[in-house]
């Protein structure tokens, strides 16, 4: 049976190392909040765009990597870098920061990922 080439815990390190690559950011006065209100998130492809199957091993590895599937079933990561604002420009910034540390495991899996976001 093939493996895949990431593990869960390395995705979640990543994930983890742009929270905390965000948040000194925003310590630093780098992100701010003083902006429109709104909501930033990450979205999950396969290469292709079409649905990955959570019963498969890459859904399992998502889903275990602290993913959610959202209402059109495309797995997202809400609010990835945990910012305590309200500013979708800071929230999309720190989302940018996030994308840059999981970008490289998400290609080496063969998927493609966006940052997303609305305004409240």
């Amino acid at each position: 049976m093939k493996t895949l080439p990431v593990t869960a815990q390395e995705l979640k390190a990543a994930i983890e190392a742009g929270k905390s690559e965000a948040f000194e950011a925003y310590q630093k006065g780098e992100i701010t909040d003083g902006c429109a209100c709104g909501f930033a998130w990450l979205n999950v492809y396969n290469a292709d765009y079409k649905t990955i199957r959570t019963n498969g091993k890459l859904g399992k590895l998502l889903e275990e990597a602290g993913l959610d599937r959202d209402y059109r079933k495309i797995y997202m990561l809400w609010n990835p870098a945990k910012l305590p604002i309200q500013s979708i420009n800071g929230l999309e910034k720190g989302t940018h920061i996030v994308l840059k540390h999981v970008k490289p495991l998400f290609d080496k899996l063969g998927l493609k990922c966006t940052v997303a976001g609305r305004i409240d």
